[in-house]
């Protein structure tokens, strides 16, 4: 049996990698049958596959030097009583090249918003209004923000990254969610917070903080409810409104 190494970035000699974040496909084939061995049913025993430092998928043969210091380091593939092993050097490339497309592309959805790239690294949120400040908490793809203008930084390893231009995060006002039966007000907020709701039907309503926070959570049946919010700090919050599991409000308002 032999190994044949290939890139899912179609470099096919791969002796030598860089020491930054980028996945290596290496796909075994027996010499006896030329079957292709991702498929077989013995990988199916966790004793069989692939095994070393860098393997970050047993059965697929996924190979990934981020992280990994400068050396050799040796693959071994094994299938029953039939094994192999594939010696890769990982060395500190002065210049890396990216070889990822990323986009950057951001929608918004009532109060969230979500870049069209889909990252392996953590999403870094700024706000563009404010000198460019990381919001520490947000980190995911889809994030929910007040009115404002926002970009995001994404990254497939250290030297593999992408920064979004500037977006603006229109409000949303109880005009648009007429749709839903449901219209809040006032906005901005001072010592109550009114919901009305012309349908039928018990609804959960929260409160939350622009850092996540759950400060109010209750269910209620009134077609006409009034939330006292005079002890809530000036800011912005979210109210939320859910009907069972699905969210159908997610309207920022401001405390005065």
């Amino acid at each position: 049996m032999y190994l044949s190494a290939l890139s899912r970035n179609h470099t096919y000699n791969i002796d030598t990698v860089c020491s930054e974040w980028q996945e290596y496909d290496l796909s075994a084939v027996w010499s006896c049958s030329y079957q292709d061995v991702e498929n077989h049913v013995l990988l199916s025993d966790t004793t069989n596959g692939y095994f070393g430092a860098g393997i970050t998928n047993r059965t697929e043969g996924i190979f990934n030097p981020d992280g990994l210091s400068d050396g050799i380091y040796e693959v071994v593939f094994k299938m029953g009583n039939i094994s192999d092993t594939l010696s890769i050097t990982v060395e500190t490339c002065e210049e890396v090249i990216c070889q990822i497309w990323f986009d950057t592309e951001i929608t918004q959805d009532g109060m969230e918003i979500t870049v069209a790239h889909e990252s392996v690294g953590p999403y870094k949120w700024y706000d563009c209004d404010n000198n460019n400040d990381l919001i520490d908490s947000l980190t995911t793809r889809t994030v929910t923000v007040p009115p404002g203008n926002y970009k995001v930084e994404m990254s497939e390893g250290t030297n593999c990254y992408a920064i979004s231009d500037c977006f603006t995060v229109v409000p949303v006002s109880s005009n648009d969610i007429s749709g839903t039966n449901i219209t809040i007000f006032p906005n901005p907020a001072d010592a109550t917070l009114s919901i009305q709701n012309s349908t039928e039907g018990e609804f959960v309503y929260e409160i939350v903080s622009i850092l996540g926070e759950s400060i109010v959570k209750n269910t209620s049946s009134s077609k006409s409810l009034t939330i006292d919010v005079q002890d809530l700090a000036p800011g912005t919050y979210f109210v939320k409104i859910f009907n069972g599991e699905s969210t159908i409000v997610n309207l920022p308002i401001t405390k005065k």
